[in-house]
């Protein structure tokens, strides 16, 4: 074990450098990512990563179980690496190399097929983007062309509501 880590909701001692599927509790992720604000926080109201993966999974039901299951978990290593804004996140090689190690450990952990970053799980990201932005961060500059946002009003809700709605639809899809 290296030297780099963290204590876990759950009391686990967890490796950044060196994870193991072991190390990955569906708890920990539930609890950190429902406590986690999009955005930095520069939103109208707490709006959780953990609400944000739950809409994307819905978005991808119609696709199948394999492609709702990775909707709800593409966020997943925020929960150990905490919730980088963007524009941070792409001047930052070794959080990404970090990130994208970690999604490979947390896919190995909940038996998911290799399919991350389908087309499909980017256009519900950037289509909540869009909705997210249109509801509860309209102040948020529009230096890219997004795609149309979905026809459903987001709601920001705590993280008590967002951690049970993630819990349940990780049940729904038997990810859990």
């Amino acid at each position: 074990m290296s030297n780099v880590w963290i204590q876990t909701a759950t009391g686990k001692r967890f490796d950044l450098l060196d994870p193991e599927p072991s190390m990955i509790d569906f708890e920990d992720i539930a609890i950190a990512l429902s406590n986690l604000c999009r955005y930095g926080g520069h939103v109208k109201g707490f709006y959780s990563v953990a609400t944000h993966s739950t809409w994307v999974a819905h978005h991808l039901g119609d696709l199948g179980p394999d492609c709702a299951r990775w909707g709800l978990m593409h966020d997943a290593a925020e929960a150990y690496l905490g919730d980088v804004v963007s524009p941070l996140k792409r001047v930052l090689p070794t959080y990404q190399e970090l990130e994208w190690n970690l999604m490979a450990v947390i896919a190995e952990r909940f038996n998911l097929p290799c399919l991350a970053l389908t087309d499909a799980v980017k256009l519900a990201d950037q289509r909540m983007y869009a909705t997210e932005r249109r509801d509860i961060a309209p102040h948020m500059p529009s230096w890219e062309k997004w795609p149309e946002p979905y026809d459903v009003k987001v709601v920001p809700e705590g993280p008590r509501v967002a951690r049970a709605v993630f819990t349940d639809m990780a049940m729904f899809l038997k990810l859990i």
